[in-house]
């Protein structure tokens, strides 16, 4: 079993840790993913099931409640610091789940044989954004515990498809949702930027190199920031940024910011590229953003389209759902919103003849095809 152990307090978060294994069952499969009081049977040897199983995963999830250093006892006794340990010494991916305003303690704060757990990036789960914690835990599993192709979960996804459209007649505009990479996409492409318009990936610490924008300066610039930024720097001129920050207020990147909504428009290898604010760039270099500023986004983007896009095809990203992901919406509906304001827009006036929203191969196990097709729908 290459799947998820589930680690936890009965006396703290057995809540959120059901929460975990029921949404990870559905998304990997029940066989992917272990908790000890759904996965154990009646007269099994506990020992046994959970080191043999944990001995097995790829990923041991450590569900930590605001009182779980605190209930940390005899390291010989306690089952959560030995299915920790145990991690740690066969070499499982051992994430950290924080609940609510959970910290993760200081190394000196824990026994040794788990203080490793102190330096592991942490993910977190809170109430009031549950659906976009959970998907953004998935993304982060994905990778190292994808779905086997016979279980329930590979099943299901493995009929779902992966392209739906509609052709509106009014609006004259065709819309298709497909399973891809933005930059195989013919026409115009749309990529986000934050309000700092920031390209430099060094070390992934400003801009990660896989991001949009990472593959936008890799893919279409061979890696040439000084002519990304030259191109940007020109479309930019007509723009007047709302404030220039300190080089020691914001030390790595770019200093001058503009307005959320501002949108560019880039010209390379013959194609136009249209590049919306839709973030804000904090000096502590993380990208926020909320429902209100991507909605207004959309519709400046939507406004620039019109004026340069000749109604040309034109295919973009699920934007908002990475490192400056929209709390309160998943991926799915982050989708259904763009669709939304592209339809409404259109309906105002033609501004493109066939719209493409493209879903990332690795994030298509959070989109329900089949329930985007009803939507657009009833748009």
């Amino acid at each position: 079993m290459s799947g998820v152990f589930v680690s936890y307090r009965v006396r703290e978060q057995p809540g959120y840790a059901t929460l975990v294994h029921r949404e990870l069952s559905t998304r990997f499969g029940a066989d992917q993913v272990f908790l000890a009081s759904r996965s154990i049977q009646a007269g099994e040897d506990y020992v046994a099931s959970v080191f043999g199983t944990l001995r097995q995963c790829a990923v041991l999830l450590a569900i930590m409640g605001p009182q779980w250093s605190e209930l940390l006892g005899d390291p010989e006794q306690d089952w959560v610091y030995r299915e920790i340990h145990c991690a740690f010494e066969v070499g499982l991916r051992v994430i950290p789940v924080l609940v609510e305003d959970a910290e993760l303690p200081p190394s000196k704060d824990l026994p040794q044989g788990i203080a490793a757990l102190a330096r592991c990036q942490s993910v977190r789960l809170r109430h009031y954004s549950i659906g976009s914690d959970m998907s953004h835990l998935v993304r982060v599993l994905r990778p190292s515990v994808p779905a086997l192709p016979g279980s329930a979960a590979g099943r299901a996804r493995a009929r779902l498809p992966s392209e739906v459209s509609r052709v509106f007649k009014h609006p004259g505009t065709t819309v298709r949702v497909v399973t891809g990479d933005l930059f195989d996409q013919p026409g115009q492409l749309v990529v986000g930027f934050t309000s700092t318009f920031d390209t430099d990936t060094t070390d992934d610490l400003v801009i990660s190199a896989s991001a949009v924008q990472g593959q936008l300066l890799h893919k279409f610039y061979g890696g040439s920031r000084e002519e990304l930024d030259r191109e940007l720097d020109q479309a930019l001129s007509t723009h007047t940024p709302t404030a220039v920050e300190s080089a020691s207020a914001k030390r790595f990147g770019k200093l001058a910011r503009y307005p959320v909504g501002t949108v560019v428009v880039l010209r390379s290898h013959g194609r136009r590229v249209f590049c919306p604010a839709y973030s804000e760039m904090g000096n502590d270099l993380v990208a926020r953003s909320t429902v209100d500023l991507l909605w207004a986004s959309l519709r400046k983007l939507w406004d620039a389209v019109a004026e340069h896009g000749k109604l040309e095809p034109l295919a973009m990203p699920v934007v908002g759902s990475e490192l400056a992901r929209i709390n309160p919406l998943d991926r799915e509906n982050l989708l259904k919103m763009i669709l939304m304001s592209y339809v409404t827009r259109s309906r105002e006036a033609v501004f493109c003849r066939e719209f493409t929203v493209v879903v990332h191969p690795k994030d298509a196990g959070e989109i329900n095809m089949p329930q985007v097709a009803a939507y657009l729908r009833r748009l």
